[in-house]
């Protein structure tokens, strides 16, 4: 067990300290290592990450930055490597459906006393909030306001916005020659929020390592 500790600390520190500070990165959902959840994983997540999987903190230390319900693995913790040196990657994803887009027109406020009183249109629903009037005494102004875009979530948690497609992948790690796209599967989600195939599960990141022999770089 010593044994593995030294090799775990020593792979995640190593690599950092020769390379300096971490790169910034777009924000994206997963990204293995951002504990913060800001789209850049950075020194104090990576550490926290390898002091998880030693078993010193809970798994809940970096609930945003570990993929849910895996174990901390060592190809976890390269990943978080890979991530604080070259930044989080940009989720992959193509447009296949167009949304639907409520009317842009808002009607025009309207007191009520009683909520649904009055139906609004397609693509919308009724908002209220308190109010009052001279005479009147307290009444609710109730607005008809345009839905929020439906979403998807995978099995894991992944959010994916209506009318795109992403790859989602059976792990986050693969090594050359074998390539991400031999461990893809596309997932869509529809104008209306319906995700195909349903309860899927995997990670919407994935990273190949080349490892080179002594005699190709010189060693």
């Amino acid at each position: 067990m010593p044994v593995f500790r030294s090799a775990v600390v020593g792979l995640a520190l190593t690599a950092l300290l020769s390379c300096g500070q971490p790169a910034q990165a777009a924000t994206v959902t997963p990204c293995i290592g951002d504990c913060q959840g800001s789209g850049t994983s950075s020194i104090d997540s990576l550490v926290t990450i390898v002091r998880i999987a030693l078993g010193d903190l809970p798994r809940s230390a970096c609930a945003l930055g570990l993929p849910v319900g895996a174990p901390v693995t060592v190809d976890v913790i390269v990943q978080a490597v890979d991530h604080t040196l070259a930044g989080c990657p940009q989720t992959d994803a193509t447009p296949t459906l167009q949304p639907s887009i409520a009317p842009s027109s808002t009607p025009s406020p309207t007191s009520t006393t009683t909520v649904g009183s009055a139906g609004c249109p397609a693509g919308q629903h009724r908002a209220c909030h308190g109010g009052s009037g001279r005479g009147g005494g307290y009444r609710k102004i109730c607005t008809c306001v345009n839905d929020p875009p439906p979403v998807c979530l995978t099995a894991w948690g992944a959010r994916l916005q209506a009318g795109t497609t992403v790859l989602v992948y059976d792990t986050t790690l693969v090594y050359a020659p074998d390539t991400c796209a031999a461990h893809a599967t596309p997932v869509s989600c529809s104008s209306t929020g319906a995700l195909s195939p349903p309860g899927v599960t995997g990670y919407l990141v994935c990273t190949v390592m080349n490892v080179r022999g002594p005699d190709e770089d010189g060693g």
